[in-house]
């Protein structure tokens, strides 16, 4: 059985959910993560899977203008996890 949940962005006009993926067991528990882009602003919220579906709760917000201020559209899409820095993590 699958239990459906809600998870509301934080502001009117921030496209929350403008791109959806599953990014696969970024912190290695067992529970595939998915990454929401809300590119309005300028973010990308990760969410942890459990037994009992996602945690409404974002584990971490990735913010464009702390990566670089100049950055447009962050979030808008979201590619596939990959281990970039060989540390054996998949994403």
């Amino acid at each position: 059985m699958v239990t459906l949940k809600t998870i509301d962005g934080k502001g009117a006009g921030h496209r929350f959910g403008a791109c959806v993926k599953v990014v696969g067991d970024l912190d290695l528990d067992g529970f595939k993560d998915v990454a929401v882009g809300a590119p309005g602003q300028g973010a990308v919220y990760i969410f942890r899977g459990s037994d009992n579906g996602l945690i409404s709760t974002p584990s971490q917000v990735i913010v464009a203008s702390q990566i670089n201020p100049h950055l447009r559209g962050f979030g808008y899409s979201i590619s596939r996890a990959a281990d970039i820095d060989d540390n054996k993590f998949p994403g």
